[in-house]
C-alpha cells in the first residue's frame, strides 16, 4: 500500500473527495514528522507509538570508523490496533 492508495481509501470510505483526504493525511504526516523533531517520539492514543532512531553508519573510508547519523523510524503498535488488525 502507497500513499495514493490510502488516499483513496480514506476518500471511499468518508465520502469526500481525493483532494481533502490527500489533504487529510499530508497533516497527519506533518504533525506527526514536526513531533519526532521535536520530541522524537509521537504517541497517537489507541494507534501506536513512532519512535525516532539515529544510527551512525557503517565506516565510509580508510581511517574513519563512523560515518553520518542517519535517523530512522520506528512504530510500535498499541493492542486496541492490533486487536483490529487480527479480529
Amino acid at each position: 500500500m502507497n500513499t495514493v492508495d490510502i488516499i483513496n481509501r480514506v476518500s471511499e470510505s468518508n465520502k469526500i473527495s481525493t483532494g481533502r483526504a490527500e489533504m487529510i493525511i499530508s497533516i497527519i504526516v506533518e504533525k506527526i514528522t514536526d513531533k519526532l523533531r521535536k520530541d522524537d517520539e509521537a504517541n497517537i492514543v489507541n494507534f501506536g507509538t513512532f519512535s525516532l532512531l539515529k544510527k551512525k553508519t557503517a565506516a565510509v573510508g580508510f581511517g574513519e570508523t563512523e560515518g553520518p547519523v542517519r535517523n530512522y523510524v520506528r512504530f510500535i503498535p498499541e493492542k486496541p490496533f492490533l486487536d483490529i488488525i487480527n479480529s
